[in-house]
């Protein structure tokens, strides 16, 4: 299964619609995506949170999808 796809599945199940959603969901893709390390993360969540979050999580994963190659 694709990073984009396992955090998409996520998101169908509802796991972040919890008190800490937003802290998951930000972790999770640090995790799946690799990016634990990366000092670039924070930007790339801050920049895929802030053209997103409007319209749901997963147009932050879209957002996020689309630029994550430019950290990595």
């Amino acid at each position: 299964m694709s990073e984009y796809a396992t955090i998409y599945a996520r998101i169908e199940e509802g796991k972040y619609k919890t008190h800490d959603g937003i802290g998951s969901f930000r972790n999770d893709l640090m995790e799946v995506y690799r990016l634990k390390h990366n000092t670039k993360f924070e930007l790339l969540f801050d920049i895929s949170w802030e053209h997103g979050h409007a319209h749901g999580l997963t147009d932050v994963l879209g957002m996020f999808e689309d630029l994550v190659e430019l950290v990595r």
